[in-house]
């Protein structure tokens, strides 16, 4: 990876200390020895791929209704706005806006 942003003068990026701790770009981590820290990623990942899944799911089982008024299409679509809601509320909580620094992510 490291070779590959040199390549392409990619600034170096590493959320740990010299102790290898995580930092304050990570703040749910800052602090945390990295091999302690990455199980936490992967559960927060985990968490995320969930809820992905779920809303996946729901969104395929959408049924086809003759009109929009059908009682059963309107059921799903509460439903389905419920669990967006739920998805995008959990990447605002777990992962950091966007500024203008690329890096960050």
């Amino acid at each position: 990876d490291w070779e590959v942003g040199q390549k392409y003068g990619l600034d170096t990026f590493s959320p740990f200390d010299s102790k290898g701790c995580w930092t304050s770009e990570v703040p749910d981590l800052e602090g945390v020895p990295y091999y302690k820290g990455n199980a936490m990623v992967i559960e927060k990942l985990k968490e995320c791929g969930e809820k992905l899944r779920k809303l996946v799911s729901d969104v395929q089982g959408a049924p086809y209704p003759g009109n929009l008024e059908n009682e059963l299409y309107m059921i799903w679509y509460e439903h389905i706005q419920k669990t967006a809601i739920e998805c995008f509320e959990f990447l605002d909580e777990n992962i950091p806006q966007e500024d203008d620094d690329p890096v960050n992510f």
